[in-house]
């Protein structure tokens, strides 16, 4: 009767829906499409997810959360943990006696949906189609990804990378013919290591040591400027400049936002994750002069975190971008960005450090300034830097920039003048055209 009462039970799984059979959590590989996973944030939380794919030559995964709070992701290999793990046994490796997942064979890999890896980037020709690569134009370079080797011509066809935007609106835009171009093959040369470092390195490397990562970034971005490839030094402060952006991940501390056209300096009082929003109480003037506290609620995008204890590494971000900025004529973005730095130094308590950088700052938002004409803005940045109280050798700068301002104001009055005197032209030359019905009429609309 036992064999009988046994097909019987396994004939009413089978219409329930239960699988024979099926492999335990832990008897297929940690990635495994379709397996539930958690997800180490670098915040120390963890997530339930869904693997959907896995990007072996990435290092990555695309994977769903499973808590309804962000739809999908991709996240290094490393930021997945078993369900029963918790941050801190991620942290301990196997040092409590777990088994390592298992490893999938190369059949089992392909059937769960695993890409093959992908060569390396030194693994490859340099002159290979699809690769990107640093091409000299004159003194200067810039990334490209070559689309055709021309060998009888000893030439390569390559499609430059496009510029990074930093403030929206304000990158003026690059003619359309420059975006392509025909090169000589030797003026090609290999990407720095850390540009093809994997993104899933670089994500490691940041929740292990999230502010020596990102001045090693900066290093590198450092290393780019003398390069003269400035599009490349920009994208990569950028990219630096972002990670210190979050609201959230910097805690609850200071922030700057605009208010009035200029950078205010608050602190966040609360935030919103799945609003992405954040209160913000600021200083403002009172009755008799008492400063008055003032709330605001706001995008956690409109806000600039400000990291208390790296204002020198966060500073020399913007700052250093600003130089990059300027050397591609890109001043309006440069004086933002310069802005930015004079708001953070602000919040600095250090008044030798602070001075040095606020001296810096203005000096060189001046020049910016200057750049563009706006001859009010720049003499404003002059008198800022004067009350600093400057060393001799600064002054001396500062005196040359009074003279700039001086000349860039006479310039500017001259030009006023060239330009009214040919309107003044233009109306003489229309009316003389006119008929006297047509000068009464327009009399009269006047």
């Amino acid at each position: 009767m036992a064999a009988p009462l046994a097909a019987k039970a396994r004939e009413e799984l089978r219409q329930a829906g239960a699988r024979p059979n099926a492999p335990q959590y832990h008897d297929t590989p940690l990635l495994t499409v379709g397996k539930e996973v958690l997800v180490h944030a670098r915040s120390g939380s963890c997530r339930p997810a869904l693997i959907e794919c896995i990007n072996e030559s990435d290092g990555t995964v695309d994977i769903s959360y499973q808590d309804g709070e962000e739809e999908e992701d991709a996240v290094p290999v490393g930021a997945l943990r078993p369900l029963h793990a918790a941050p801190a046994a991620a942290s301990a490796g196997n040092a409590g006696g777990r088994q390592p997942p298992k490893q999938a064979s190369a059949e089992e890999r392909r059937r769960l949906g695993i890409r093959p890896n992908a060569p390396a980037y030194g693994d490859t020709p340099l002159l290979s189609v699809g690769k990107q690569v640093r091409v000299s134009r004159g003194e200067l370079f810039r990334r490209a990804t070559i689309e055709c080797v021309n060998e009888a011509e000893g030439t390569i066809d390559v499609a430059y990378l496009p510029q990074e935007e930093v403030w929206p609106g304000a990158a003026p835009r690059r003619a359309e013919e420059e975006e392509e171009d025909t090169v000589p093959a030797e003026s090609a040369r290999p990407l720095e290591d850390f540009e093809v470092r994997r993104e899933a390195d670089w994500q490691d490397a940041l929740r292990r040591d999230f502010y020596g990562t990102l001045s090693s970034l900066k290093e590198g971005a450092n290393s780019l400027f003398k390069l003269r490839d400035y599009d490349a030094a920009v994208a990569y402060y950028s990219a630096a400049i972002s990670e210190l952006q979050d609201v959230e991940a910097a805690g609850l501390g200071r922030a700057l936002l605009i208010q009035g056209g200029s950078f205010v300096l608050g602190t966040v009082r609360s935030f919103d994750a799945r609003g992405r929003q954040a209160v913000v109480v600021t200083d403002a003037p009172g009755a008799g002069g008492q400063p008055t506290a003032q709330s605001f609620t706001l995008a956690a995008r409109t806000l600039i975190a400000v990291h208390d204890g790296h204002l020198q590494l966060q500073g020399s971000l913007y700052m250093n971008r600003a130089r990059s900025l300027a050397q591609q004529g890109r001043n309006r973005e440069a004086a933002q960005d310069l802005s930015v730095v004079i708001g953070l130094w602000a919040a600095c308590d250090d008044e030798s450090e602070r001075r040095e950088q606020l001296l810096k700052a203005h000096c060189l938002r001046a020049k910016t300034r200057l750049a563009r004409m706006r001859v009010g803005p720049a003499r404003e940045d002059v008198a800022a830097a004067w009350a600093l109280g400057p060393p001799e050798a600064t002054a001396g700068l500062l005196r040359q920039l009074e003279r700039d301002v001086a000349a860039a104001e006479k310039e500017k009055l001259r030009s006023n003048r060239r330009i009214a005197k040919e309107i003044a032209k233009f109306t003489d030359a229309a009316m003389s055209q006119m008929s006297g019905e047509q000068a009464r009429a327009l009399g009269q609309a006047a």
